[in-house]
């Protein structure tokens, strides 16, 4: 035989607990989107922004400006997708290695700058010249 409260002392922490959760599931599906940007002051976003890029294989110009600028993240994750999303889209990495010493990156940070400028470099300052 069945204790007659048995539902009731049941249902009531079930009732208890969806009150508690329900706020949470609500607000959370309620945050605002992340700012998917290369220059986002989110890092999160410009993690977002390197994933897309690699997963398109951007060869844009701005874009490539961006992998490059993120070389210099002082977030090796960062880093080391710059690098593997410059690599999809180029085919090459100029010898940047994410974990190497700052000195190193930084030099192989301007080896890309360079190979930027020698390709992008007269149509970046022709459209800024606009």
């Amino acid at each position: 035989m069945s204790h007659p409260h048995s539902a009731r002392t049941l249902a009531a922490p079930l009732v208890f607990a969806t009150a508690l959760v329900a706020p949470a599931v609500w607000l959370a599906g309620c945050s605002p989107p992340v700012d998917a940007r290369f220059e986002s002051p989110d890092p999160q976003g410009r993690t977002m922004a390197l994933a897309r890029a690699a997963e398109r294989r951007s060869e844009a110009a701005e874009d490539l400006r961006q992998m490059i600028a993120l070389l210099d993240s002082a977030d090796p994750a960062q880093r080391m997708l710059s690098i593997r999303a410059l690599e999809r889209a180029t085919g090459q990495t100029l010898g940047y290695r994410h974990y190497e010493a700052e000195p190193e990156r930084l030099a192989a940070q301007e080896r890309w700058a360079a190979w930027w400028s020698e390709r992008y470099g007269e149509v970046a300052a022709a459209e800024a010249a606009r």
